[in-house]
């Protein structure tokens, strides 16, 4: 607080010279101001010009078309309003990276620049005129390599010891993005046709004989082969595979809560009485998730690093004097 309290008596003396020189000094009325502080952090200041610079690229590729004027103002205005939080951020991590003994070598910012030329299939020279070509400088874009490296290394010692990525995260990602969605059921059958009223008591009772041996433990293929009174029995009950809307209303309702190698209490329904066992339940797979389990593994920690990162630098912006003149 004592800093912030001297920073600010600094700059009152500071502006009451200013103010003198103003009124002293014969200006030209034609003068301009060619640079000017457009944000403090702690005690480093970003200028207008190296603001400028930094969104050059992003005026050449929203600014290069023909728009209205007013409208090119504002999105002018919005560009340099986040540029310049980017600015502020990095100025952030490269204190916090100084006060860590954190660097950045000279040689690792020219192999990152060897690396992007080799991206774009181009040499080191001919990646620099192209720079040169888009407005660019390369000792400009070689600060903005060491700034990125400089924040992997703080990632490294500041987040991604504490973060882990879970099998079951891994899995959930897969169902969401690799399966489709088309469900398709495996079903067996234990049933007893009822072909007047007067059967239903007799049939009722059979299928509930059957329902006490599966609740003893014993397979549903044998029940089924014991007590079934449909042409399925002889096969152990299977039916086979079925989407949900081929099932009849009571049966489809009760399958839809088994889960595989579960069995259904006594459905009753027109004609017939039976007990039902979703066998297996097979979903549309884009990809197995053997064959990405890694790459899903790499996204996710990606996107846990990027979010805490973040978070980092929420907390280290609500440590720091951060005053933006824009």
């Amino acid at each position: 607080m004592l800093g912030i309290k001297r920073m600010w008596h600094q700059r009152i003396i500071f502006s009451t010279w200013w103010l003198w020189i103003v009124l002293l000094w014969p200006f030209p009325s034609s003068a301009k101001v060619v640079d000017r502080v457009v944000a403090v952090v702690n005690d480093q200041v970003i200028t207008l010009s190296e603001l400028d610079q930094a969104a050059a690229p992003y005026y050449q590729k929203f600014l290069s078309r023909s728009i209205d004027p007013t409208e090119r103002e504002a999105l002018l205005e919005r560009i340099r309003h986040q540029v310049l939080q980017q600015l502020i951020d990095e100025e952030l991590t490269r204190e916090e990276a100084k006060r860590l003994g954190i660097k950045v070598t000279p040689a690792e910012i020219e192999s990152a620049m060897e690396n992007m030329a080799r991206e774009n299939g181009l040499t080191l020279s001919e990646f620099q005129e192209r720079l040169k070509a888009q407005g660019i400088d390369p000792q400009e874009y070689r600060q903005r390599l060491a700034d990125q490296l400089l924040r992997l290394k703080l990632v490294n010692v500041q987040v991604k010891g504490r973060i882990v990525v879970t099998d079951e995260e891994i899995k959930e990602y897969w169902k969401k993005h690799y399966v489709s969605g088309h469900k398709r059921f495996f079903l067996q059958q234990i049933g007893f046709l009822v072909r007047n009223p007067s059967e239903e008591k007799k049939k009722m009772a059979k299928a509930q004989a059957a329902l006490k041996e599966l609740e003893k433990g014993v397979p549903f293929a044998e029940v089924a082969r014991r007590y079934s009174e449909l042409p399925t029995a002889k096969d152990g009950g299977d039916l086979g595979y079925f989407d949900l809307k081929d099932l009849s209303p009571e049966v489809r309702e009760v399958v839809k809560t088994l889960t595989p190698g579960e069995y259904s209490g006594i459905i009753k329904g027109p004609g017939i009485i039976q007990i039902i066992r979703l066998k297996a339940l097979d979903e549309e797979v884009k990809k197995p998730l053997s064959a990405v389990k890694d790459e899903i593994r790499r996204k996710l920690y990606q996107e846990k690093v990027d979010q805490r990162f973040k978070q980092w630098l929420k907390e280290l912006r609500s440590q720091s004097y951060i005053e933006v003149l824009l």
